[in-house]
């Protein structure tokens, strides 16, 4: 299996990746990079290169190791994850928040949300994202342990109906979906 995404480039076992990319030693647990290297994957395939992105609930960002030109922004609600993160990424923006306290006023082309089903109301975080922070047109980057349709029930398929999906992907027991604000 080839690998996806920036970081992933040419890197075929974990045992490589380990071995090229050292500052990754100290961050999470190794059976988690190819989760991050296919999001990163996802916004390298369907994002423009400068385009601006919020990672929602973001921590130590693992997929954004090789982005340059993107103008980052990621809110957690902890200090320790993003102080790492500050250092390793001198210029992405990192608010320690609650998402749902967040108020930045801002709009991005892209958003990221790995770990959906972590969230205490998933369905109010995205009427958020989508009424707050996505541009129409943009895309959404969702990862979790179940497809959003599931995972957001009944009350949501009125938004799953209304942003396209460009993309649906599983790795493991994981479920990717890359969606398109209309």
């Amino acid at each position: 299996m080839v690998m996806v995404g920036p970081f992933w480039a040419g890197v075929k076992t974990m045992e490589e990746a380990r071995k090229s990319q050292p500052q990754w030693g100290h961050q999470g647990k190794v059976e988690y990079r190819p989760k991050y290297a296919l999001i990163g994957g996802f916004v390298q395939m369907y994002a423009a290169p400068s385009s601006r992105v919020l990672d929602v609930c973001c921590g130590y960002p693992y997929w954004l190791v090789g982005f340059q030109r993107l103008q980052y922004v990621g809110v957690d609600f902890c200090e320790e994850s993003l102080g790492s993160a500050r250092e390793d990424f001198p210029g992405a923006g990192f608010y320690v928040a609650d998402f749902m306290e967040w108020g930045s006023g801002e709009t991005f082309d892209v958003v990221v949300w790995a770990g959906i089903e972590l969230a205490m109301e998933p369905r109010r975080m995205l009427d958020k994202i989508l009424s707050c922070h996505l541009k129409v047109g943009g895309l959404l980057v969702c990862e979790s342990n179940l497809p959003l349709a599931l995972l957001l029930g009944t009350e949501g398929l009125g938004w799953v109906a209304a942003c396209e999906l460009h993309l649906y992907a599983e790795y493991g027991h994981r479920h990717f979906e890359v969606r398109r604000k209309v």
